[in-house]
């Protein structure tokens, strides 16, 4: 079986979830953003 274009898409899909979830990370952390004063703790968390 040919795993040359599986491996290929799944390159790709990690990539892209890791870039997707790094834009939102970065817009939860923005300071003007309203889960600052929602859950401090969370944020905290995410800021480690």
């Amino acid at each position: 079986m040919e795993t040359a274009k599986l491996k290929k898409f799944a390159q790709f899909a990690c990539l892209s979830l890791i870039d997707q979830v790094s834009s939102e990370l970065n817009l939860v952390l923005v300071e003007s953003n309203t889960a600052w004063r929602e859950d401090v703790k969370a944020i905290a968390e995410l800021e480690k």
